[in-house]
């Protein structure tokens, strides 16, 4: 089976599972974490370099301050008790997105991890927390504006390249494939920059019901995909010597 370099996921449906099961919302984010922590350690057992996960959006500021409530304390509960585990596991944390606006709990524990892996260079988990892809885009364009104004850039330097400089998933491989659950079909706002040529899965399962046999099924799907980036294989009709001789052909065939 193919495996992917790096897997995104848009872990969606805790609050749907939740109410289906009649419990509190905070259950539901709660079996959230605890798919998250099984999920993550599969993909590393499978060789998979780079997990993102989609956290936290910028939009999820519009939030009840109670379910904001719950969210920061399982982010700290999830940074603070896995920790040792991804420690263990050569795992460098990497958190992208505004976190200006978090608690300064939360902010600690981002700082203590990314910290405490940094050296680490085998496997990489990334974890969106206030985050969305515009405002990423206009972050990077601001900073180099800001360069220009400076006189440190100039504005032909400006290519692909450089400008992925700039994005905060700078030097993360783009994502191979990303994993959307809860039946949504859409992005909502993550990586619209590193998304331009990921394969993608959707599941209709709500995340807190996302097994190692959902992933599974999604690895399997990802390992039929032909991934052309823009081009396809090379065939007789793409050789000009081909090409010239099946012309030939055809004006000896007509002449006859």
């Amino acid at each position: 089976m193919k495996i992917p370099h790096h897997i995104a996921f848009i872990p969606d449906g805790n609050g749907r599972w939740a109410q289906a099961h009649h419990l509190p919302i905070e259950v539901g984010h709660r079996r959230g974490v605890e798919t998250l922590t099984t999920i993550l350690d599969q993909c590393y057992h499978l060789g998979i370099k780079v997990v993102t996960v989609y956290a936290f959006s910028s939009e999820n500021w519009s939030r009840s301050e109670h379910e904001k409530n719950i969210l920061f304390g399982l982010i700290n509960f999830f940074l603070k008790t896995k920790l040792p585990k991804l420690i263990d596991q050569s795992v460098k944390v990497k958190i992208i997105g505004q976190q200006d606006k978090f608690p300064s709990s939360v902010k600690e524990n981002i700082q203590v991890a990314e910290t405490a892996t940094q050296a680490f260079t085998t496997y990489t988990l990334q974890i969106a927390l206030g985050y969305g892809g515009r405002e990423e885009i206009i972050h990077a364009a601001q900073k180099f504006a800001d360069a220009v104004v400076r006189g440190e850039q100039s504005i032909s330097a400006l290519d692909e390249t450089h400008f992925r400089s700039y994005l905060s998933t700078k030097n993360i491989a783009d994502p191979d494939l990303v994993i959307r659950t809860s039946g949504e079909y859409r992005i909502s706002n993550f990586m619209l920059y590193q998304l331009a040529y990921s394969e993608f899965y959707f599941t209709s399962t709500l995340w807190p019901d996302f097994t190692l046999e959902t992933l599974d099924a999604a690895l399997k799907a990802f390992s039929t995909r032909n991934r052309r980036f823009g081009s396809r294989p090379l065939t007789s009709n793409d050789n000009p010597t081909t090409a010239h001789n099946h012309i030939i052909s055809n004006s000896s065939h007509r002449s006859s």
